[in-house]
């Protein structure tokens, strides 16, 4: 399996909140469905 490593500020940022057990679930949803998000959805 091919692994790529996002060196970046803002995906940091991002990654964050979407692995902090405390963020709601509608903050969650919408940072992972913004356009460029490290899933590639």
């Amino acid at each position: 399996m091919r692994v790529h490593v996002a060196d970046h500020q803002l995906i940091a940022h991002k990654l964050t909140y979407l692995r902090d057990e405390r963020t709601d679930s509608p903050t969650f949803r919408r940072l992972a469905e913004e356009p460029g998000h490290p899933s590639g959805v």
